[in-house]
C-alpha cells in the first residue's frame, strides 16, 4: 500500500458532490468499519486493479491486495475530520510518507457524517 494520493479522486466515494454511486448503505457499512477498527485501511477503488477477490473456506470474499493500492484520500480526509487516522495513517505521517495538512486542503470536499 502507498501513500500516493493527497487529493480525492473525481468519483471519491467520500465526496460530497460526484461521488460513485454505490449501493444503498455501502458507504456507511465502510465508514463503520473505518471507526470501528483502525487497522482497516480502504484503498483507492481506482488503484485497485491489480488485487483479486478470494473466497475463504466458510464462502466468504475478502480482497486480497496487491501492494500496489493506495490508500483512498477521501477516506483518510474523513477519518482526519472525524479525529480517528488508522495505524497505516499515523505510521505514514510519522515516516514522512503523507501530510494530513495537505490532505486537509481539500476537507470541503469530503463528507461530514
Amino acid at each position: 500500500m502507498n501513500f500516493k494520493l493527497s487529493a480525492p479522486c473525481g468519483n471519491c466515494p467520500f465526496l460530497k458532490r460526484g461521488a460513485i454511486e454505490l449501493h444503498p448503505g455501502r458507504l456507511d457499512e465502510i465508514i463503520a468499519s473505518l471507526l470501528a477498527d483502525d487497522h482497516v485501511v480502504f484503498h483507492c477503488h481506482k488503484t485497485t486493479q491489480d488485487g483479486e477477490w478470494i473466497e475463504d473456506e466458510d464462502g466468504n470474499e475478502h480482497f486480497q491486495s496487491s501492494g500496489n493500492e493506495s490508500h483512498c484520500a477521501g477516506a483518510m480526509i474523513y477519518l482526519l475530520k472525524a479525529c480517528s487516522q488508522n495505524i497505516a495513517m499515523r505510521l505514514a505521517a510519522g515516516f514522512g510518507l503523507v501530510s494530513f495538512d495537505e490532505l486537509m486542503q481539500h476537507a470541503d470536499k469530503v463528507i461530514d457524517r
